[in-house]
C-alpha cells in the first residue's frame, strides 16, 4: 500500500467515525452528514461522497482541510490515526485518567467530539420531543373499538 493509498485509508476510517459518532446524521446515503458539510461549505455533493465511501475516490487535502474546519477539528486530524479513541466507551472518553497519556491537541479534539456530539444528540432529543407531542394529542383522538357505536 502506498502513501497515499494509506492516508485516505486513514482519513475515510476517521470520517467513517465521525459519522458513526454523530448520532443524528443516520445512514450514509441518508444526507444528514452531506447537509452538514454543505452548510459547513465543504465542497462536497452525494456523488463525491458516495464515491469517497466506496474508495474509487480519495479524500484529498484540500476536502480534508474543509471536513476538519467543518467538525472543528485541528489542522491534519482527519489524516491522523485516533483509531484507538473509537474504541472507547463514552465513559472512557470522558475519564481524565483515560486521557492523560496524549498529547493536549488530540485530548481538546476528544472533547470537541465529546461536545459536538452531545449537542446534536440534545438538539435531536429536542426536535424528538416536539414531534412526541404533536403525535400524542392526534393518538388520544383516534377512536377505540369499545367508544363505536
Amino acid at each position: 500500500m502506498n502513501y497515499s493509498a494509506f492516508a485516505n485509508s486513514v482519513r475515510l476510517r476517521n470520517l467513517l467515525a465521525l459519522h458513526a459518532l454523530a448520532k443524528g446524521f443516520g445512514s450514509p446515503t441518508a444526507g444528514m452528514l452531506l447537509d452538514f458539510l454543505q452548510r459547513n461549505n465543504v465542497p462536497v455533493d452525494r456523488n463525491l461522497l458516495t464515491m469517497i465511501y466506496q474508495e474509487s475516490t480519495m479524500i484529498d487535502d484540500q476536502l480534508s482541510g474543509s471536513i476538519e474546519v467543518a467538525f472543528k477539528l485541528p489542522n491534519g486530524w482527519l489524516s491522523s490515526d485516533h483509531s484507538f479513541i473509537f474504541k472507547l466507551s463514552p465513559s472512557q472518553l470522558q475519564s481524565h485518567s483515560n486521557l492523560e497519556n496524549i498529547s493536549s491537541k488530540t485530548r481538546d479534539t476528544i472533547y470537541s467530539l465529546i461536545d459536538q456530539i452531545s449537542a446534536k444528540e440534545a438538539e435531536h432529543e429536542h426536535t424528538r420531543n416536539q414531534v412526541d407531542s404533536r403525535i400524542e394529542p392526534e393518538a388520544s383522538r383516534s377512536v377505540g373499538p369499545m367508544d363505536q357505536t
